[in-house]
Formats: C-alpha cells, structure tokens, sequence
C-alpha cells in the first residue's frame, strides 16, 4: 500500500458522502477499491 493508495481510497470514501461512485465500466478502479476497503485498516476506519 502506498500513500497515493491511502490518499485516493480516503478520496473515494469521502466522496460516497456526496454519492460520489467510480462508473461501473472501471472494472480495474472497483476491483482496487473492493480491495483497499476490505483491508482491515479500512474495516477499522483508518
């Protein structure tokens, strides 16, 4: 994990607020997502 990783998950996160989603034709950007929030970190609020 890098900190554009935790830069840009915190980003996406942030923007659900707005309901803010990546398109669902970004297959590779969801798959990154589904990862990075179910990480334990992310599962723990970062």
């Amino acid at each position: 994990v890098t900190i554009a990783d935790v830069v840009t998950v915190t980003g996406v996160d942030f923007g659900r607020m707005i309901d803010f989603r990546p398109d669902a034709e970004l297959v590779h950007v969801n798959r990154w997502l589904d990862a990075m929030l179910a990480r334990p970190a992310a599962k723990a609020g970062m």
